[in-house]
């Protein structure tokens, strides 16, 4: 039992800094090095199984919102507006 909680915990890890190392490189495509100052949105394509990061990254202050956008569905996959303040990145 103790191992099997201690692999979910390090695939939540892997997941959560997956999903911020994806956020991070959409922001860099979209921005490139000139971040506006604020809020900025991002775009992001990845698996509805990843919701419950996104919230945890909110709750976290890592990010200030988030939203599914409701007329893309491709198979497993989902896509997000991901809201971050560019002053604190």
């Amino acid at each position: 039992m103790k191992k099997i909680i201690q692999t979910t915990i390090q695939e939540e890890g892997k997941s959560y800094q997956d999903t911020l190392r994806a956020i991070e490189d959409e922001l860099l495509a979209t921005y490139g090095c000139l971040l506006p100052s604020g809020e900025v949105t991002v775009t992001l394509v990845m698996p509805w199984t990843k919701e419950g990061v996104l919230g945890e990254l909110k709750r976290q202050g890592k990010i200030l919102a988030w939203k599914l956008d409701k007329a893309y569905e491709e198979g497993n996959n989902r896509r997000y507006l991901i809201t971050l303040d560019a002053d604190r990145i």
